[in-house]
């Protein structure tokens, strides 16, 4: 059966990573304990002999929801400790 419309042709660069690559990233960062995208670049790396740079790696990870940020800081001491000491 002929179609009215001509076989679509993908155009552009192709991607890098596939879905399956993005969720195994993504679970990389939630669930395996990666600290940042570096880390789970260089993990892919390792695991799937795939090759991206750090900036892809969060690129995927912000399309994923993930955000970055910085860790506040945990205080030396709590404040019951701070107590005990000053006693």
């Amino acid at each position: 059966m002929d179609t009215l419309y001509p076989k679509h042709i993908k155009a552009g660069r192709p991607k890098l990573l596939s879905s399956r690559d993005n969720w195994y990233l993504v679970r990389l960062v939630t669930v395996k304990g990666q600290e940042n995208a570096v880390e789970a670049r260089n993990t892919l790396e390792n695991d799937l002999r795939k090759i991206v740079s750090a900036k892809t790696a969060r690129r995927l990870l912000r399309r994923s929801s993930l955000t970055s940020f910085v860790k506040p800081q945990k205080p030396l001491l709590s404040e019951v400790n701070i107590r005990k000491r000053l006693e």
